[in-house]
């Protein structure tokens, strides 16, 4: 999934951290060229993080219960992390994920 999810947004395979639990599948873009840009750039690369991923679990019996995908850009100087922006996927009923509006 790591290598499907940088591959979609073109960034090395190391600047993306996956994490995992029953219901969401957690993304992290570790120093994003877009950290200093807009939260519609961002949600836009976000999209096609989410897309791929959804794209990678589906059908696998240990993802058929996750329901959201989130997105974290990360600022990351050394062990020092800091939050950028959040974006969430929440499951739709025919199976894909949709950006979350609030």
């Amino acid at each position: 999934m790591q290598e499907a999810v940088a591959a979609a947004a073109g960034y090395k395979k190391t600047g993306i951290e996956v994490k995992s639990t029953a219901h969401q599948v957690t993304i992290a873009v570790v120093n994003s060229k877009l950290n200093d840009g807009s939260t519609t750039e961002r949600a836009a690369e976000a999209s096609a993080i989410a897309f791929a991923c959804a794209k990678t679990i589906a059908g696998k019996s240990e993802f058929a219960r996750v329901v959201i995908i989130h997105v974290d850009y990360v600022n990351r100087v050394g062990n020092d992390s800091t939050l950028v922006e959040g974006i969430d996927f929440n499951k739709a009923p025919d199976g894909s994920f949709k950006l979350h509006l609030s």
